[in-house]
Parts: structure tokens; sequence; C-alpha cells
């Protein structure tokens, strides 16, 4: 799993649809 695209602190969990897409995390 990649890290956060935004937080850079955790590991991406939200992925995008339907590009599924993975670089958020469910932080702030």
């Amino acid at each position: 799993i990649e890290q956060c695209k935004i937080c850079s602190e955790r590991k991406a969990s939200v992925m995008y649809k339907p590009c599924g897409h993975l670089i958020a995390c469910e932080g702030k």
C-alpha cells in the first residue's frame, strides 16, 4: 500500500471510484 499523498504520514486507504486511485488516508 502506498503512502497517503495528502498527509504523507499514513498509508493510503481511501480508493476513488471509478478510477481506482488509492492516494488518501482516512484522516482529516
